[in-house]
């Protein structure tokens, strides 16, 4: 055993075993102040930031840590990640901070301030709150702590503050100067261009030597200027760039790069759950039929599995953003702006390689087709449903496949995709929505998990915490339909409100 081994071992008790990798990342970093953990998605940079956080607050250099996440990752934190990973012997408390909390949600927050609680305070918040560095009520309660505090700052999927000039940019930056640590995790710096990497690095500190975005583009650049002939108007246009090994360099010696297909010693499947938010019209909605359909059960309508299913069906249709269609009619969207699809983008942004889209209802299938072509173009998706004649099925199950082609996304139906075919060039599986059926489910994880997959494959489901997602993905990880679980007793809990 190595000399640095035994000193670990001697000095930090881990809750779960690290993978090499993470151990490797969390010896090079824990001391240091500022540190980048550029770790693709399912390669566990959230237990390194976790780790380091105990191991900090055991040697006292810190007494509170602040995660800012995208929506709904921020809640995974706490209510999964921390007591998964998070060493027994660190007594904490830990919180979700939101703009409009419950009056649970809200003591929780207060406890943290409680001065004669004397372990680690970790507070939870969504990056999309913070507007300025000053006066939105999230930089407000950030500030509060760093003047209070010893804190650890960590800002999970960084990319999203890629943009210099942006408000949540200059404000996240503002408020990093104050803390004691400071920690970006992604597995995507670089979405677009080199430059990306330039504002989450200036969070961390002076890491990559440059005082301005100005210098820093124009150092890793070539630039020209060009007339705008209408308005008069000249502007610079990026020609391409250079210095990239340089920028390389400077990246690897304060933060860490890994990616799934690198991390040998990872299992064969990976599970995440990724929350979603209902919006307050969802939230009506939802309650609307949840206490319909229970009155209507209690009312003496016959308790078959297939009736508590089909109202079960319905508010699952309201969890993705549309309303249960009438016969004969389209489900319609609750509102424009639609929070399941809005996650799905973030993971997209963040995930790397070929990725299959698992999603139940043809709304859902139009509406995530709609974004990705948006975002992505309409060369990089295909779908398989339905919807698709049988001959455009067979093309877009040959073209995902093919290595050298621009498609990067496949979309789908359980029940239409997720039997027999071959997949196996994605490495990341997204669960848009669930089918209730255990052996749907089994079988669409297996077409990108079988012969031919030689890396480790990454699944995510999306759910919206306290509603019929939670009782559908729970039910399907502990390997069971969701039509077993029905008896007179589970009713009432399966059809509740959402919490």
């Amino acid at each position: 055993m190595s000399t640095e081994r035994q000193v670990l071992q001697e000095d930090y008790i881990w809750k779960t075993d690290p993978y090499d990798h993470q151990r490797e990342v969390f010896l090079r970093s824990r001391h240091l102040s500022e540190f980048a953990l550029l770790m693709g998605m399912g390669t566990g940079k959230t237990k390194v930031s976790l780790d380091t956080a105990a191991y900090n607050y055991q040697h006292g250099t810190i007494d509170f840590l602040v995660v800012i996440a995208p929506n709904g990752v921020h809640r995974n934190w706490v209510s999964r990640e921390i007591p998964a990973h998070l060493p027994e012997w660190t007594n904490y408390r830990a919180a979700v901070w939101a703009s409009y909390m419950k009056k649970k949600e809200n003591q929780e927050v207060e406890d943290l301030f409680d001065l004669e609680f004397t372990g680690l305070r970790i507070l939870a918040l969504n990056i999309e709150a913070f507007k300025d560095s000053t006066t939105c009520k999230a930089a407000r309660i950030v500030r509060k702590i760093c003047n209070a505090f010893k804190v650890m700052m960590v800002i999970d999927e960084s990319s999203k503050i890629k943009t210099p000039g942006a408000k949540r940019t200059k404000a996240l930056i503002t408020l990093g100067k104050h803390a004691t640590l400071r920690r970006i995790l992604t597995g995507t710096p670089v979405t677009n261009s080199p430059l990306d990497i330039f504002s989450q690095f200036r969070f961390l500190g002076s890491a990559l030597g440059f005082d301005n975005f100005y210098s820093f583009k124009h150092y890793f650049a070539e630039w020209e200027q060009e007339k705008n002939w209408k308005t008069g108007q000249r502007y610079e246009v990026c020609k391409g760039f250079r210095n990239l090994n340089e920028l390389t360099d400077i990246i690897d010696e304060h933060g860490y790069r890994i990616t799934k297909e690198e991390c040998l010693d990872l299992p064969d499947k990976i599970y995440q759950t990724r929350y979603v938010e209902l919006s307050t019209k969802q939230r009506k909605a939802y309650n609307d039929i949840a206490e319909r359909s229970l009155i209507e059960l209690e009312d003496g309508e016959e308790l078959s599995v297939a009736n508590v299913l089909t109202r079960a069906l319905r508010l699952q249709q309201i969890v993705g953003g549309f309303l249960p269609k009438e016969e004969f009619a389209p489900a319609m969207a609750i509102e424009d702006k639609n929070s399941r699809i809005d996650c799905l983008m973030d993971i997209l942004e963040e995930a790397e390689g070929k990725i299959i889209i698992w999603a139940r209802f043809r709304a859902e299938l139009a509406a995530i087709e709609d974004a990705v072509r948006k975002e992505y173009g309409r060369e990089s998706i295909v779908s398989y449903h339905g919807g698709v004649s049988r001959e455009d099925r067979e093309i877009s199950m040959d073209t995902f496949q093919d290595p050298n082609s621009v498609v990067r996304y496949f979309v789908g139906q359980q029940h239409s995709g997720g039997y027999g075919l071959t997949l196996h060039a994605a490495t990341t599986v997204i669960y848009f929505s669930n089918d209730f059926s255990l052996e749907a489910r089994l079988q669409s994880e297996d077409r990108a998990h079988r012969i031919g997959q030689h890396h480790p494959v990454l699944y995510i489901d999306l759910e919206c915490l306290g509603t019929i997602d939670t009782k559908i993905i729970h039910a399907l990880r502990d390997k069971k339909s969701l039509a077993d679980l029905i008896t007179r007793d589970s009713v009432r809990l399966l059809l509740a409100r959402a919490a």
